[in-house]
């Protein structure tokens, strides 16, 4: 805007929000609250608590980050008796999203609902996206009152479960994308469909949550993870869950207890990496590319995440391996990755017979299928002798020993009986839980945005 006084910005959240809620249909009446000055508290409770008078759910933008005039959270608190739900999220983009109760200025025993969203453009959005949406579904489909259980907490856990979120397909990546050191992403991505039928994302650009340009051709949000051990960026051709948002493809709404992204995740597998190699080759180690190798092929949509934990290179002699990885066992590992130097033919042969005399429960149908894993990857791995078994003075950790030519190949093979063979040795057990369905429609609520 050429007439916009210097100094100022143009209201750019305001719109965008009262467009997008009124995309939502008949479950939201829009109400435009207008906008209020950051360092005005008498001003801005007096506009709340009008949008209380009118309104079911009132979504707020900017002022609830950490400066002087980030003053949402003090009004909705102090001034208007809310309760704070939340403050924070763990999620990029949204970090300062807040969440507060308001009690009914009518004394019914109504609560009003206040999101408190972020002032950056797409940090607003893709919070509403995801939190107010899925809210709004539920308050106009309602519920109905035949719980399977009696508990209140309980209750409202059957209540979540059966709510609706954004429809979701999963789609691999077209290009490495770098993962955030500390939080999961919400990563804007355009989709196509490939030759197979799949679905293939490419990212929008430069994701910054002032950068409006990521969600203008932005068809989804693709759930990525944070960074962890050495597994720092998302690969490609990996696949990840992508969130639809204008579902041109035209797929049917999930309920959370049926989301891909929203499944508690599996507890990620621990790992310690023992590179075995020669003394007379130490100087050629490969360390750090067979860690991320390692990580990489124990980690997947069913098997979970792993993690190494623990890494360190071993030159000694084939007899003193066992001893060694005993003495040194990282106490947090569960899985202990095991790499042999396969140029050495022998060498590798006597690391493999000496590992084999001192395991507890050697795993020979596991080994087998490492095996053919290997041979899928190098021909030549078939003629290693995998090693799969239990570390009997570790609490049943478990051991692996492959070539280093084919670590992925073998890995990748036996991954999704990883933590069963690991509950087994220790004795746990599984448990499972059931849900029942809710469904009922209620009226069209009223939202402000302000």
């Amino acid at each position: 805007r050429r007439d916009l006084p210097k100094g100022k910005i143009p209201d750019v959240n305001r719109p965008i929000l009262l467009s997008l809620l009124t995309k939502y249909g008949k479950c939201c009446e829009p109400v435009d609250l207008g906008m209020v000055r950051d360092d005005d508290v008498e001003a801005m409770t007096k506009t709340i608590q009008a949008g209380m008078d009118v309104c079911d759910v009132i979504i707020t933008t900017g002022g609830v980050s950490m400066g002087e005039t980030d003053i949402v959270e003090h009004v909705l608190v102090d001034k208007c008796g809310g309760t704070l739900q939340f403050g924070r999220m763990h999620m990029k983009p949204g970090k300062p999203t807040t969440f507060v109760t308001l009690p009914s200025r009518q004394d019914d025993g109504a609560v009003k609902l206040v999101f408190a969203m972020p002032g950056n453009p797409v940090s607003a959005t893709v919070c509403t996206q995801l939190l107010v949406k899925p809210c709004l579904e539920l308050y106009f489909r309602g519920v109905d009152k035949a719980f399977s259980v009696t508990a209140e907490t309980e209750q409202l856990e059957e209540i979540v479960e059966e709510s609706f979120v954004h429809p979701e397909i999963l789609a691999r990546l077209a290009h490495d994308v770098k993962l955030d050191n500390k939080r999961p992403e919400y990563h804007r991505v355009q989709l196509a469909v490939s030759v197979d039928g799949t679905y293939v994302a490419s990212t929008t650009g430069v994701q910054q949550s002032s950068r409006l340009m990521s969600l203008r051709d932005a068809e989804g949000l693709m759930v990525l993870p944070h960074a962890h051990g050495v597994k720092t960026k998302a690969q490609e051709g990996e696949s990840y869950p992508v969130l639809l948002l204008n579902n041109a493809l035209g797929k049917e709404p999930v309920r959370i207890r049926d989301s891909i992204h929203l499944k508690k995740p599996a507890k990620g597998v621990k790992i310690e990496v023992v590179e075995v190699v020669p003394a007379d080759r130490r100087d050629f180690s490969k360390l750090e590319e067979i860690c991320v190798k390692v990580q990489d092929a124990l980690t997947g949509s069913k098997s979970g995440s792993a993690s190494v934990v623990a890494k360190r290179i071993f030159s000694g002699s084939a007899d003193e391996l066992y001893s060694s990885i005993v003495d040194e066992f990282s106490k947090e590992a569960d899985v202990i990755v095991v790499s042999c130097d396969f140029d050495k033919f022998q060498f590798h042969l006597d690391v493999s017979n000496n590992l084999r005399k001192r395991l507890s429960k050697n795993a020979e149908s596991l080994a087998m299928q490492a095996r053919q894993g290997a041979a899928s990857e190098d021909p030549k791995a078939a003629l290693f002798e995998v090693v799969v078994g239990y570390v009997p003075e570790k609490q049943g950790a478990m051991l692996i020993c492959v070539p280093d030519t084919a670590i992925t190949g073998a890995l990748r093979e036996v991954r999704g009986l990883l933590k069963h063979g690991i509950s087994l040795a220790r004795g746990k057990a599984h448990e499972h839980h059931s849900h029942k369905k809710h469904d009922h429609a209620t009226p069209t609520q009223k939202l402000a945005v302000m």
